[in-house]
């Protein structure tokens, strides 16, 4: 770079050109240049941080783009995206605990979520709990999947859930209240009353 040329500026330049252009490897190049210029992404503008933590999310370094946008919550503590965009990340290594947490921190804002990420979080959060084995593991989440309006493959999805769920111990009263409450609106001619009878027989 030129004499009165700002580097730093250019780098970022380049990297979001790169990054639109689908040259991940390329703008990750560039931001970790622009990382190490500026002395620390803590010193980087949000923007390009937050392209920085899409090229590492692009490349498949979900780790880095995990604490790329882990750093970002924590300068920017009301945007419930960075929590959801790092929740993502680890959902794909399977770390479900830490997915679990940030799925959980972003609902604290949900109402700062673009409408994609607020209409997922909530099947998002119960399927980490489902995954990472804490709280009632969705359980009233999928009991509510075992009604008429859902599909075919939402309701075999949700009653296999609850078998899994039930299979790791006994529920309490609640849980099957919630069970009977579910095959009571179907009728003994209905292939999901047995169906939801399956899952009560594991619940006991």
């Amino acid at each position: 770079f030129g004499q009165g040329v700002d580097e730093a500026d250019i780098r970022d330049r380049i990297g979001r050109l790169l990054l639109s252009a689908g040259d991940a490897a390329g703008a990750r190049a560039e931001y970790d240049a622009l990382e190490k210029l500026m002395g620390g992404a803590e010193k980087m503008p949000r923007e390009a941080c937050e392209a920085s933590a899409r090229a590492r999310y692009a490349v498949g370094d979900f780790a880095a783009a995990a604490a790329a946008y882990e750093a970002l919550q924590v300068r920017f503590k009301d945007a419930a995206v960075y929590a959801y965009e790092a929740a993502v990340c680890q959902e794909k290594m399977k770390k479900w605990a830490e997915a679990e947490r940030g799925y959980a921190q972003a609902e604290k804002n949900r109402n700062s979520l673009p409408p994609e990420y607020a209409a997922a979080l909530t099947e998002n959060l119960n399927r980490m709990r489902f995954q990472a084995g804490t709280g009632d593991r969705g359980l009233a989440y999928w009991v509510g999947h075992l009604n008429r309006e859902r599909s075919v493959a939402e309701f075999d999805a949700a009653a296999a859930a609850l078998c899994r769920i039930t299979d790791a111990g006994k529920q309490d009263r609640e849980a099957l209240t919630k069970l009977d409450a579910a095959q009571g609106v179907y009728s003994a001619d209905d292939i999901r009353y047995y169906a939801v009878g399956a899952v009560r027989l594991h619940a006991m």
